[in-house]
């Protein structure tokens, strides 16, 4: 893909203000050093989406998210295996960017710059900038909106959830999640490109022609 989809280029290295205002941010939706002002409800979602050390991860979550669609569609081996790798393909090629985004800028943490903002999740070791909930929920939710239209509607509900997830648990920027969504929905979008989903020869992946994916 072109660099404007694998890095967005928008920010320099390190930018303190957009840093600072989203500090702020931070520091009212969590309280101050030991208050804490998240609802029941999100608290709840930090620990939904949390998927880390020894869970399957975000991408791990989105393979059990597509799971009952499958089922209750009654596909065959080669329909469901056409799903998962269109799905995972995607996943993959989210990841990359995402990475690649992040050790491009290697922005530093909200608590890492405020140490008064409490984390309400494990904070990860690598850069935050762009989120990769975001990346990767934004990529999982476009293709199975395309390969689900009837589901599309819980797909997107549940990408803003694992977005702004990060958000509530502190540690990322508004900015990271919102780029994040962006970035993932222009690589998730490449499966449009292929034929009818509803119509896949039996036998055959039939992966899209248009699907090029992130340059490795």
């Amino acid at each position: 893909m072109d660099d404007d989809v694998n890095r967005h280029r928008k920010r320099t290295r390190r930018t303190a203000p957009v840093h600072l205002v989203h500090s702020d941010e931070d520091r009212v939706g969590r309280g101050k050093q030991h208050s804490q002002q998240l609802t029941r409800d999100q608290l709840a979602t930090v620990y939904k989406w949390a998927d880390g050390v020894s869970t399957p991860t975000p991408p791990g979550h989105w393979d059990a998210i597509a799971a009952p669609y499958i089922s209750a569609a009654s596909y065959s081996e080669v329909r469901s295996a056409r799903v998962y790798a269109l799905l995972n393909m995607a996943l993959h090629d989210a990841g990359v960017a995402c990475w690649d985004t992040k050790y491009f800028y290697f922005n530093p943490r909200p608590s890492q710059l405020d140490p008064e903002i409490k984390t309400q999740t494990g904070l990860p070791n690598f850069p935050s900038y762009v989120s990769g909930h975001s990346d990767f929920s934004a990529a999982a939710a476009d293709v199975l909106s395309y390969l689900f239209p009837d589901g599309a509607t819980n797909f997107i509900a549940l990408k803003q959830e694992a977005a702004l997830s990060r958000l509530y648990g502190g540690i990322h920027y508004r900015s990271d999640i919102e780029v994040g969504i962006a970035q993932g929905q222009r690589i998730g979008g490449t499966p449009s490109a292929s034929p009818s989903p509803t119509e896949p020869t039996e036998g055959c992946l039939m992966i899209p022609e248009g699907y090029r994916g992130v340059s490795h």
